[in-house]
């Protein structure tokens, strides 16, 4: 599963995925995103903070923060969805950030999210959102969220700019730090190089351009920031494992 981080900023935002031995590297986008697990044990940093998380423990991680998934043996439940769905809970702590985004929720809650269509009505949406986020902030405690930090310019710009020249030395001009800083900055905050990171969320527009709209692979390709269908197929198969031939062909089967 890779994200569509270019596509998180629309007001109705919602999507629940289900994963099984799941990394990712650390990111930071604009919506909320709660996380529990359903068997196994999963490994969540958020803001450099490490949490294990056991069967029925959950984080919820507020937008702008930065997290990432170490691999492990676990099954979990992630959904992401926007600040604009559960607004009245959003607005009042938008500068704020929790002290800490564990906690446990009734399982009730997690068998409605289970049982959830996600072409289902989305007044039912909304009201687990709410209920999940009343939970959460039963026992919270927040603080002001300051950390604007260079890697949160770093991920905006990309977020904003991946389908034209987004180069490392365009990201550097931008931010006014040198090539060579920013190079080993990223590297040591997010543990993949810049360039592995822009491709990423490339590949993760062409996934969602795949199931939302109707043209070529190679059009999606140049569309999501690749110069070739060359170089796509090869970034394709380092970060999926197979071919995008393979992927999608399985992909139309489950349409």
């Amino acid at each position: 599963m890779i994200y569509e981080l270019a596509h998180l900023s629309s007001a109705d935002y919602f999507k629940k995925i289900y994963c099984e031995n799941f990394s990712f590297p650390p990111h930071i986008h604009n919506c909320f995103e709660f996380v529990v697990c359903l068997s196994g044990k999963t490994y969540i940093t958020i803001d450099e903070k490490n949490h294990e998380i056991k069967v029925g423990e959950s984080v919820l991680i507020f937008p702008h923060q930065l997290h990432s998934f170490t691999y492990s043996e676990s099954r979990h439940l992630i959904c992401i969805f926007s600040p604009k769905t559960v607004s009245a809970y959003f607005e009042p702590r938008a500068t704020l950030k929790p002290k800490s985004n564990k906690f446990i929720l009734d399982s009730a809650f997690i068998t409605a999210l289970n049982n959830y269509n996600c072409d289902s009505q989305r007044l039912f949406e909304k009201g687990i959102l709410y209920l999940i986020c009343n939970e959460f902030d039963q026992n919270a405690e927040y603080e002001e969220n300051i950390n604007k930090s260079l890697l949160d310019k770093i991920f905006i710009f990309i977020n904003e700019n991946f389908t034209e020249n987004c180069s490392l030395t365009t990201i550097a001009e931008h931010i006014g730090y040198n090539t060579s800083y920013i190079s080993r900055y990223f590297k040591k905050c997010v543990g993949i190089s810049l360039s592995d990171y822009i491709n990423i969320v490339r590949l993760g527009n062409v996934c969602y351009l795949f199931e939302n709209s109707n043209d070529t692979i190679l059009n999606y390709a140049l569309n999501s920031g690749f110069d070739s269908l060359r170089t796509f197929n090869r970034n394709f198969k380092k970060f999926y494992g197979v071919s995008p031939k393979e992927y999608f062909n399985v992909k139309k089967q489950h349409r």
